[in-house]
């Protein structure tokens, strides 16, 4: 069923979200408020490049300072309904970042927690967006860019 969007009722969020490696491991956030687990990163703001964001929300979350981000992997679209019944339409452009295995990776803000995976950990745990896991699943296969379209609900 199509959805009707009202300006009011519907809102557009650009994210940029990071694929970090350290290691053969992948960093996955889990909001602890939310219960669910995503790639960190987080909202664009107003003038900013996406790329800009990932290294503001990558000091902000985790507190890595000039993280090396290397290529746009792909580009997910993705939009859910939420509790109140507004839609939210979500951009989520995907960076492959590398940081060294001594790292530290603990979490800088209260509600998220962080942990490293196998890439068959990865694929077996449930990571939100959908779409962007099975993207990201096969580009650490192939290594190929990747766009997802928006799925309408």
């Amino acid at each position: 069923m199509a959805s009707t969007y009202h300006p009011p009722q519907s809102t557009i969020h650009v994210l940029a979200r990071a694929l970090i490696m350290t290691g053969d491991k992948i960093l996955v956030c889990h909001n602890i408020e939310g219960n669910h687990d995503f790639m960190p990163g987080g909202h664009v703001e107003n003038g900013e490049s996406a790329i800009t964001t990932i290294k503001r929300e990558l000091d902000e979350e985790i507190g890595l300072k000039e993280p090396e981000v290397k290529d746009l992997i792909g580009v997910c679209e993705h939009q859910f309904e939420k509790p109140d019944g507004t839609i939210q339409h979500e951009i989520n452009f995907v960076f492959e970042v590398r940081v060294p295995t001594d790292t530290d990776l603990s979490s800088k803000e209260d509600q998220l927690s962080f942990q490293t995976v196998t890439p068959d950990e990865f694929a077996q745990n449930n990571i939100l967006p959908e779409l962007l896991q099975k993207a990201l699943v096969q580009w650490l296969k192939d290594k190929k860019p990747f766009f997802i379209p928006l799925i309408n609900i």
